[in-house]
């Protein structure tokens, strides 16, 4: 980030709006309006700097003295401009970061239904007496609902709802 110094401090807050616009995926800064102040190999360095230090400042929920700390090497006009522009389009980086994270898996789940049977026997045992769960997941496929369904032991569907609870805490905690 010391390569942001090249240019005057006027111009800081231009070049991250811009940065922070193509991780928000809007239209990003260009290299031509800042020829003149950084050569290509810097620029490409400033910019994946700018990203990964937003980035970070945001998924670890930096406040004002731990970014501070993570700009040792700034002036104070700078590291202003910086953390002004971090605490501006905070949220704009959080909702980014979380479709980043959400597009990894395209489907989603629009709704799910559920049953439960007691096998009484099977082809090998004569007396079987165990409860089944059918589960029917829907999942979005190209404007329609396909349908997912598994049939999971007492032990399965325990170990099932632990996971989305799990699921369930780490999307709450990404919220707040």
């Amino acid at each position: 980030m010391e390569v942001l110094q090249k240019t005057d401090v006027n111009n800081v807050a231009k070049v991250l709006h811009g940065v922070v616009d193509g991780i928000c995926h809007r239209a990003s800064i260009q290299y031509k309006d800042f020829s003149d102040a950084w050569d290509l190999e810097e620029w490409w360095c400033l910019i994946d700097g700018i990203k990964t230090f937003a980035q970070k400042s945001i998924s670890e929920q930096w406040n004002h003295e731990q970014l501070v700390q993570n700009l040792p090497n700034l002036p104070e006009d700078y590291k202003n401009e910086v953390i002004n522009a971090i605490n501006v389009r905070r949220d704009d980086l959080r909702a980014a970061l979380v479709e980043t994270t959400c597009a990894v898996s395209h489907d989603s789940l629009n709704d799910f239904d559920w049953q439960v049977k007691l096998a009484m026997a099977s082809d090998s045992i004569a007396s079987l007496h165990q409860p089944l769960a059918t589960v029917d997941f829907n999942l979005p496929d190209n404007g329609s609902d396909k349908t997912v369904s598994v049939e999971l032991s007492q032990e399965e569907m325990k170990k099932m709802i632990a996971s989305l609870e799990a699921c369930n805490r780490i999307v709450n905690q990404m919220k707040t």
